[in-house]
C-alpha cells in the first residue's frame, strides 16, 4: 500500500503494525475517541480474526492542560483492557511521531505521567521511562509452589511483580504468570517478570508475562521493572547504572540515573500499514 494519504470511508481506520523485540503492535493515529471500545480492539488485536498484536497503541491530540506535550497515547491490551504503560510500544510511537513531526525528540502525556523520547535513527529510539519505585514489600511466593521465592512489586506506571531465580529452570512459568497476575496484592493485575542474572552479572535474563496479554516476547517497562530491582538491590554488584536485558525476542539497555530516573534504548521497526474495516 502506498505511504500517500487516502480518503476512505468512516468505518475504515488506517493503521501502522511496528514491533520491538518482537513485541508487536498496531498504532492508531486519531482525533475521534468514539471507536475507542474494548470489541474494536479484542477483533484488532486477534491474529486469525483480525490484524494480530500485542498491544493496540492510539495516538491522540494532546490536552490543552499538557500543552508542552506533542500527543496524549493510550494503551489497550489483547483482552480489550486499558494500559497505563508500554515501554517498546512507546519507542514505536516515538519513532512514528518522530518522523511525522520532523524532529528527534518528542514528548508523551500518557496514564503513567509525561514520557520523552528521542529517535537516536530510524529504528533506535530511546524513551525516559519515569521513576520506578518498590509498591510493596516483597511477596513469600511460597503459596504458589516456589518455597524460598519472593517477588518484588514495582510501580512504573503500570504494576509488576519481579522474581529472581538462582537459575534459568523456571517451573513452568505460562503457568504462574496466568496465576500471579491475579496476585490479590495488586488491584488490577499485573505483569509478572522471571528473571535469571547470568554468571558473569552482567546480563539478566527474563521471560515475560504480560497483564491482558499473556507471554511476549519482550516487555520494555517490565524490563525496566527488572532492572531496578537489580540495581536497587546491588543484585549486579555495587555502583552499577546499567544492565542488558535479554528476552526472548532480543536485548534491550537499561540505564538508572542518580535522579531515579530510568531509560531504555532498542528497536523499533516499521512492519507494514493498512486499514481496517470496523464493525457497525
Amino acid at each position: 500500500m502506498s505511504e500517500h494519504s487516502m480518503e476512505l470511508p468512516e468505518n475504515y481506520i488506517p493503521f501502522d503494525k511496528y514491533q520491538g523485540l518482537g513485541n508487536d503492535f498496531i498504532i492508531l493515529d486519531l482525533a475521534d475517541e468514539a471507536i475507542l471500545r474494548p470489541e474494536i480492539f479484542q477483533l484488532l488485536a486477534n491474529r486469525r480474526l483480525g490484524v494480530g498484536c500485542d498491544q493496540i497503541m492510539v495516538i491522540m491530540p494532546a490536552n490543552a492542560s499538557q500543552h508542552n506535550c506533542d500527543a496524549r497515547i493510550r494503551i489497550f491490551n489483547t483482552d480489550g483492557s486499558e494500559a497505563e504503560a508500554c515501554g517498546n510500544g512507546t519507542r514505536c510511537v516515538i519513532q512514528v511521531l518522530a518522523k511525522k513531526l520532523r524532529r528527534s525528540h518528542i514528548i508523551l502525556d500518557t496514564k503513567a505521567g509525561v514520557l520523552s523520547g528521542t529517535m537516536h535513527s530510524i529504528g533506535d529510539v530511546e524513551v525516559e521511562q519515569g521513576r520506578p519505585r518498590f509498591k510493596d514489600e516483597a511477596l513469600d511466593l511460597c503459596a504458589y509452589g516456589l518455597p524460598g521465592i519472593v517477588g518484588h512489586p514495582v510501580d512504573i506506571g503500570n504494576p509488576h511483580l519481579v522474581i529472581f531465580f538462582s537459575d534459568d529452570t523456571i517451573p513452568d512459568f505460562e503457568r504462574l504468570g496466568a496465576v500471579l497476575e491475579h496476585h490479590p496484592k495488586f488491584e488490577n493485575r499485573t505483569n509478572v517478570e522471571f528473571c535469571c542474572i547470568d554468571h558473569n552479572r552482567e546480563q539478566i535474563r527474563v521471560w515475560m508475562w504480560e497483564r491482558g496479554a499473556g507471554r511476549t516476547l519482550a516487555c520494555g517497562s517490565g524490563a525496566c521493572a527488572t532492572a531496578f530491582v537489580a540495581l536497587k538491590l546491588e543484585l549486579l554488584g555495587v555502583d552499577k547504572s546499567f544492565v542488558t536485558i535479554q528476552m526472548e525476542g532480543g536485548n534491550l539497555k537499561v540505564s538508572l540515573d542518580s535522579s531515579g530516573v530510568i531509560r531504555h534504548r532498542g528497536d523499533a521497526n516499521f512492519v507494514f500499514k493498512g486499514v481496517f474495516l470496523t464493525p457497525k
